[in-house]
């Protein structure tokens, strides 16, 4: 008797449960992203199963409703469905009286049973490296142990050998010397290189020193550019974020339209037609926005992955994630204090980011401690109260403004000479913003300087 049952034994399979679980799925479309995070069609024993599920995460995430009419299309030449009713089983399914209550049940069940399929393939396959008479009984138990663990581990390593890694550098190197995202901002782009997948950037600055606007206009080079952008938002709402896109899309255009004319409605006819076209603009760029008032590390992972396939599914690779900004994001644990808290939430960044292989732009609030100095130029000493943020991160950027802090000096105008030296210096550095980068780990720190228009919340 053979020591291992078929994997087509009933007790390895059961279609009946893949059944109820997309009928229920059908009827349910809000459950299809949790389902779709344990789940892929091959974890489907009906191959037509498998495929059906495929085309129910499709379309869910391509924002339509996932029902045996919108998916009759993609099964009309489906030869391996026409054995089991052809597009008509679509709507057998919803109809089995499957409870959507049972969607987990359902999904736990499918996953089970397909863990112990896949157990059950490396078990063969290491019966099969036992019977090499030509290999070591030492060869045959490692074989062994890397075939189970390979088939009970959902996160696999991305394992390499030293010369695998380094030929992949080499080769990046020839197909494309500007991997990664960049924004168009030469400055930035030039101080901070490119946003690598896996990495982690962090954007620290006080208050009023434009790091929205530069995240906005950031989002929007990097998006015009083919990178597909996700801008998770504590702070602002999806509104508010969207005046700035559109004021900062309507400043490359010949007719500008201020800020505050989008905030306050206060607009001409020129103007509402300049809005129409970044409008119009911005909804064919690969930018999607998230307006969340608190999240965890695992909320935001959980979104990023829901997201992902959303942009697949509309031919995008999602590249990029902004979040504004760090302070606000919660470790999925209570943690004692802030110091532990913020340590916790940026490690879990820096993994989020390895994991869904995205690069990931946070941006930071520093502390009143650079207001208390003469020199307004942020360092790396002031993050040290912050967690572990200088050690999680691979690039650190600060923005300085210097003219924010010239205005707030403002001399009495009885010293003219004083007041004349003042208003020389204010003209000198208006609208000027500073990139300074105090961490490369892939490359050279140092300085560059872009324009704030603040008018138009742009910069560039």
């Amino acid at each position: 008797m053979n020591a291992l049952a078929p994997v087509e034994a009933p007790a390895l399979s059961n279609p009946e449960a893949e059944a109820a679980l997309l009928g229920a799925l059908m009827q349910s479309n809000p459950a299809i992203d949790r389902v779709a995070d344990m789940l892929t069609d091959a974890d489907f024993v009906e191959a037509a199963h498998g495929r059906i599920f495929s085309a129910i995460v499709r379309e869910h995430s391509l924002g339509h409703a996932a029902n045996p009419i919108t998916l009759r299309n993609y099964f009309v030449d489906d030869e391996g469905l026409k054995d089991i009713g052809g597009p008509g089983y679509l709507a057998q399914l919803t109809g089995s009286g499957a409870h959507v209550v049972g969607i987990d049940g359902f999904a736990k069940q499918v996953l089970y049973l397909a863990r112990r399929r896949r157990l059950i393939g490396a078990l063969r396959d290491a019966i099969g490296s036992v019977s090499q008479a030509d290999g070591t009984i030492d060869q045959a138990i490692a074989d062994t142990e890397t075939a189970l663990a390979d088939a009970t581990d959902h996160q696999r390593d991305d394992d390499s050998t030293a010369g695998e890694a380094a030929a992949r550098v080499i080769d990046a190197m020839h197909e494309d010397r500007h991997a990664g995202v960049r924004s168009g901002i030469e400055a930035l782009d030039a101080t901070m290189g490119a946003i690598q997948p896996k990495n982690l950037c962090i954007m620290a600055a006080r208050p009023a020193m434009g790091k929205s606007s530069t995240a906005i206009s950031y989002a929007i080079g990097a998006a015009k550019r083919g990178h597909g952008v996700l801008f998770i938002s504590h702070e602002m709402s999806a509104d508010e974020i969207a005046e700035r896109a559109l004021a900062d899309m309507c400043f490359g255009s010949e007719r500008r339209v201020p800020f505050n004319a989008i905030t306050s409605g206060n607009i001409s006819t020129d103007q509402a037609r300049e809005l129409a076209r970044a409008q119009q603009a911005l909804a064919e760029l690969p930018i999607t926005i998230i307006d969340v008032g608190s999240a965890t590390i695992g909320s935001i992972s959980r979104r990023v992955r829901r997201h992902k396939r959303r942009f697949a599914a509309r031919g995008h690779k999602l590249e990029l994630v902004i979040v504004d900004y760090l302070q606000l994001v919660r470790p999925d644990q209570r943690e004692k204090d802030r110091y532990t808290a913020i340590s916790e939430v940026s490690l879990g960044l820096k993994q989020l980011a390895k994991t869904h292989d995205i690069g990931l732009l946070a941006l930071c609030q520093l502390s009143r401690e650079v207001e208390k100095r003469h020199d307004k130029r942020p360092m790396l000493a002031d993050l040290r109260d912050s967690g572990s943020i200088e050690q999680d991160a691979d690039t650190v950027m600060f923005l300085l403004r210097p003219e924010y802090y010239l205005r707030k000096d403002e001399p009495n105008a009885d010293d003219e000479a004083a007041y004349a030296a003042w208003q020389e210096k204010c003209s000198r550095f208006a609208g000027l913003i500073e990139f300074i980068c105090a961490k490369r780990r892939r490359g050279s720190e140092g300085i560059g300087r872009g324009m704030f228009y603040g008018a138009y919340q742009a910069v560039r």
